[in-house]
């Protein structure tokens, strides 16, 4: 009787897992209010596990996008294949990624992860959570803490879209397509 209850319980907490995770809210597009819209996104630069570095102030005149994700985030593992085919097809077109891990054991999962799963765009860690908690400030409170969660910034250096939660290939590519539009290579 307890095993069935343990059971009972483990599937009751997956249900509410899934439904944060993958339910109604999680293809709502999570607008930025105009007000925080209309202003300019203050630089960053943060390391790459690379060893490079990718810095928001010089990729100014492109659509950027600054994903914050996790190796143990189910939804984050999910959208990472949208954003290496989106990568590949719009670089050339002033398109540029930021992966961000926050992943607290460190940068050594996020290598063996990627060991499995490469991608072509910039892998930075988000430890400490700095970066992560100044853009949580843009989005509803009821949202933050959410992963994945990303920004797009247009080439102007506006945020033009905050997103908590998966998407698929089409839904990034209604938010960043428009904005290639304003690129000027």
């Amino acid at each position: 009787m307890k095993r069935i209850s343990m059971l009972i319980g483990a599937i009751a907490l997956f249900a509410v897992a899934a439904y944060f995770l993958f339910g109604p809210n999680a293809t709502e597009n999570t607008m930025v209010p105009e007000a925080q819209a209309a202003q300019e996104q203050p630089g960053f630069t943060v390391s790459t596990i690379d060893g490079g570095t990718f810095s928001l102030d010089e990729n100014k005149g492109k659509v950027v996008l600054v994903n914050f994700w996790a190796t143990w985030c189910p939804p984050c593992r999910l959208e990472i294949p949208h954003f290496v085919e989106m990568y590949d097809e719009h670089k050339a077109e002033g398109f540029r990624i930021v992966g961000i891990s926050l992943d607290r054991k460190g940068v050594g999962v996020v290598h063996d992860w990627l060991a499995q799963n490469p991608v072509n765009y910039p892998i930075a860690m988000g430890e400490d959570g700095a970066l992560f908690s100044q853009y949580q400030e843009m989005i509803d409170p009821s949202q933050r803490g959410g992963i994945p969660y990303s920004i797009i910034i247009d080439a102007n250096g506006d945020v033009a879209h905050t997103i908590v939660g998966y998407r698929d290939k089409a839904q990034w590519m209604e938010m960043i397509g428009p904005l290639l539009k304003d690129v000027k290579l």
